[in-house]
């Protein structure tokens, strides 16, 4: 495996690493953001709203700006394995 496969193999594995990180992001403030009923029955309800973390605007804020700086970070990757594949 020469140099140039080996890098553009590590630029694969960042990518993936941090386009999961940005997804499971993603999924936890949605899953910490909803509060609507279940269907079933209100006691359920609340034990759910307990187990979940009530986000502060700031909090809120910050996670988006992580989400935000996560795409440059898989956006810069991308480009720098397209330079390298074109060279």
């Amino acid at each position: 495996m020469n140099i140039e496969t080996e890098f553009i193999e590590n630029l694969n594995n960042d990518i993936e690493y941090f386009d999961d990180y940005k997804k499971r992001l993603i999924q936890f403030i949605i899953i910490n953001s909803c509060y609507s009923a279940p269907y079933s029955s209100k006691d359920n309800y609340i034990g759910k709203i307990k187990k979940r973390l009530h986000l502060k605007p700031q909090e809120m804020l910050d996670l988006i700006k992580e989400i935000l700086m996560l795409e440059i970070v898989i956006h810069k990757l991308k480009s720098n394995k397209k330079q390298i594949e074109y060279v």
